[in-house]
Order: structure tokens, then C-alpha cells, then sequence
């Protein structure tokens, strides 16, 4: 389980920044998601770390990948890679617990979690298609204190998860995180990077 919500201040403290990052993208994509839950973080997967497995309201197993920046190609790879390692796994995970609430032969989808996705990452995952794959972006807020996801549309910029004026232009998961524009803190060169 992601788990992370029980960390004492000291376990917390002595986390690597991947750790970190992973445990803060985690915990802001389950708030946000209120369909997603976890089921298993940092496993092994085909031969590289799942960050997290989750399984949606319709009971589809969603694993979620996150990258740094510049690894958005590899992270779509990683993402076809892996989906394909899991789904036959899934009803040998429901031998060993019955009650995961997945449904086996469900689609496995992925969502990456990058700072930014090419075009050429774009057009891969618009070409597998949004039930496989999904793009989030984060960035990190003032002092670190914690991530802001953004809604990726494959063919378009990000969408900010925060602003309602202008919603994702295909049914996403509905993300609310309660920030106003005032708590994002980005200057506006980093506004206008996000801007059409």
C-alpha cells in the first residue's frame, strides 16, 4: 500500500528525493482521483519499478509510472512494457487476495507522470489510445512543499487539474485539489508555457 500518510516526520525526513517525489506524486494522484485505489507501491514489475499499483472504481488495474524530465519516450515504453508483464499476473494476485476488488479481465491502463511530454510522446500515446495510456504533468511547488498535477490532452497542451474554466477536452477522472491560483506560486513565464 502507497502508505505514505504514515510515515513519522523522521522516516519522512530521511527519504530520497525519488522517494520523495514519488510518495508526493502518489498521494496528490489519489486525492485527486478519488476513483483510484492503491493496491501496491515500488514493485517489481518486468524489469523496473511500478511506482504504483492501483485499481479504478470499475474495479480496471491502473499502474502508474513517473518520470523525470526528458524521459517522457522511455516512460511510454516502460508503460507498454509493464502493462503487458501485469495483466496476466492479475488473476494470480486474486488467488493470493480475493477481496483487491480488480477485475482480471479488464483493460490494465497506464498514467505517466512526467514534467513535460514531447510531441512525439504525444503522438504515441494518442496512437495507442487514452483507455491504454493517459498523461499527467506535475510541477513542483514553491519550496517543495509539494506537486501540482496537470491534465494532459495527447493532442494539445496540459490542462491545469485546478482550473475549472476550462476542463479537459476528453472524460478524465475528475481531479480537484482545492488549490487556487494564488497557491500554485508560478511566475508568469511559467503561466504562459501552459497556455495554448
Amino acid at each position: 500500500m502507497l502508505g505514505s500518510a504514515q510515515l513519522s516526520e523522521a522516516e519522512f525526513a530521511t527519504a530520497s528525493p525519488r522517494s520523495e517525489l514519488r510518495q508526493q506524486l502518489c498521494r496528490e494522484l489519489l486525492q485527486l482521483d478519488g476513483s483510484l485505489r492503491a493496491l501496491a507501491d515500488e514493485i517489481l514489475g518486468l524489469s523496473s519499478v511500478i511506482d504504483l499499483v492501483a485499481v479504478d472504481g470499475e474495479g480496471c488495474t491502473v499502474l502508474v509510472l513517473i518520470g523525470q524530465a526528458g524521459e517522457d519516450m522511455a516512460l511510454v515504453t516502460r508503460a507498454l512494457a509493464q502493462r503487458a508483464w501485469l495483466a496476466p499476473r492479475l488473476r494470480d494476485w486474486l488467488k493470493l487476495a480475493p477481496d483487491l476488488g480488480i477485475r482480471p479481465e479488464g483493460p490494465v491502463r497506464a498514467i505517466l507522470l512526467a514534467p513535460n511530454f514531447q510531441p512525439e510522446a504525444r503522438a504515441a500515446v494518442e496512437s495507442i489510445g487514452a483507455e491504454a495510456l493517459q498523461l499527467v504533468t506535475y510541477r513542483r511547488t514553491a519550496g517543495d512543499r509539494g506537486c501540482v498535477l496537470w491534465l494532459e490532452d495527447s493532442a494539445s497542451q496540459p490542462t491545469p487539474a485546478t482550473t475549472q474554466s476550462r476542463p479537459a477536452q476528453r472524460k478524465l477522472p475528475a481531479f480537484r485539489s482545492g488549490l487556487s491560483e494564488g497557491d500554485l506560486s508560478f511566475s508568469g513565464d511559467e503561466l504562459r508555457e501552459f497556455d495554448p
